[in-house]
């Protein structure tokens, strides 16, 4: 018996094209019930399929969260481990060094992926922007502006 790669037979396995059909909530206020619901009637009808995904109307906060990559990819995170600035580390490991780790394994699954590399790299980028912006603000207007940022409320934000 000859063994295939993983990549040798998904080049080899045919094509099903997806129908285009999808049920969502973009104001984030349908029970999660109606929109399986409005699924199952779709697979009812038309005999077809669908994949859930699972969703939250907060944003997932991208700082200090060990799960977030975990989340956005079980196929590099099987086990659900392994994320970046994790407080559990025994050895605290940095962002951009625990990237460097993953992409010198030899094991190139973190370098092949397809979308891995631009979300990390896009999160890094986006820190450095944040730790490096500042305002500028005349003297004489200091008081004023301050005043103003001290008065929007956390929700606002």
């Amino acid at each position: 018996m000859i063994q295939l790669s993983l990549r040798r037979l998904l080049q080899r396995a045919p094509a099903f094209p997806f129908q285009n059909v999808i049920v969502t909530d973009v104001n984030g206020n349908a029970p999660s019930n109606e929109l399986r619901a409005a699924a199952l009637r779709h697979v009812k009808k038309k005999g077809g399929s669908y994949i859930e995904i699972p969703h939250d109307p907060q944003p997932v906060n991208e700082f200090f969260n060990p799960s977030l990559f975990p989340m956005m990819y079980p196929t590099l995170f099987p086990y659900g481990i392994g994320g970046f600035e994790d407080k559990r580390r025994s050895t605290p490991l940095s962002l951009e060094k625990h990237v460097k780790h993953l992409f010198n394994l030899a094991d190139r699954r973190f370098q092949e992926h397809y979308s891995f590399l631009f979300s990390v790299f896009n999160i890094i980028q986006r820190r450095k922007v944040l730790l490096h912006s500042s305002l500028k603000v005349k003297h004489s207007n200091f008081d004023s502006v301050a005043a103003k940022f001290a008065s929007v409320s956390p929700e606002a934000v």
